[in-house]
């Protein structure tokens, strides 16, 4: 586990450089690697490309039965869903809300405060702990007061400014849940209490204050597995990445 004391892991080798510009789509890659070359999509006789076409098909699937199997903190359902082709498949979906997370960080420590806690499903995985960001669901609150409850519940650090990054699925194929993400500068005055959660939630919250090159270097070593986190740490790498020298 991090501490404020921790080594960077090994240095992974050499990678591959990033492209030089990003383009609107990721660009395929053929089985050997290569980029893949389009030729522009073929027109319509309406002037729509196949692949605006191909995109309005795939949406013409239909929810034709809901069947709630486990309503508590979350819920669950069992859907009947008309596919596109006509044909009608069983397919479950899970519902607990929109969610928020956010990675605080120290840009004069260069820092970032990250938690951990026991989660069943990577135990049942038999993987390690994971190494996250702060995340909560809305219940009912805007993404940025949600993302402060949270960070000053977890964390015991108070936020103010928010910088947003994305609303992302967290898991399309079973979850309706969206996650809206954040990055929020703190400062060690900010840090008002031990966090750990809420006593009544029994979430058994650790909390890690982590170099950021550590961070940096989990990264790259692929040891960093959690997807927010994954995320929300690369993103501060290309906004900032003075802060990781």
């Amino acid at each position: 586990m991090f501490s404020t004391k921790s080594t960077r892991p090994p240095d992974p080798g050499p990678r591959s450089a990033l492209n030089e510009t990003w383009p609107r789509a990721l660009v395929p890659l053929s089985p050997r690697g290569g980029r893949l070359q389009h030729s522009p999509p073929h027109q319509h006789k309406t002037g729509r490309a196949d692949t605006d076409d191909h995109a309005q098909r795939s949406m013409d699937a239909v929810i034709i039965k809901r069947e709630r199997v486990y309503d508590g903190w979350y819920k669950l359902d069992r859907l009947r869903v008309r596919m596109p082709d006509g044909q009608t498949v069983e397919r479950h979906m899970e519902d607990h809300g929109p969610a928020a997370a956010v990675l605080p960080y120290d840009p004069d420590r260069r820092t970032a405060l990250l938690v951990s806690m026991p989660r069943p499903t990577v135990i049942s995985s038999g993987g390690p702990a994971l190494l996250e960001v702060i995340a909560g669901n809305l219940d009912g609150m805007s993404a940025d007061e949600a993302a402060r409850r949270e960070a000053l519940e977890e964390a015991g650090v108070r936020l103010s400014k928010l910088e947003p990054v994305a609303e992302v699925w967290s898991l399309p194929a079973l979850s309706t849940e969206r996650l809206h993400l954040f990055l929020a500068a703190y400062t060690l005055t900010d840090r008002v209490s031990a966090g750990g959660g809420l006593a009544d939630e029994a979430e058994n919250i650790l909390v890690h204050e982590v170099p950021l090159p550590d961070l940096a270097a989990a990264a790259d070593a692929g040891t960093l597995v959690d997807a927010k986190t994954m995320l929300l740490v690369q993103t501060l790498r290309i906004r900032q990445p003075h802060l990781f020298d």
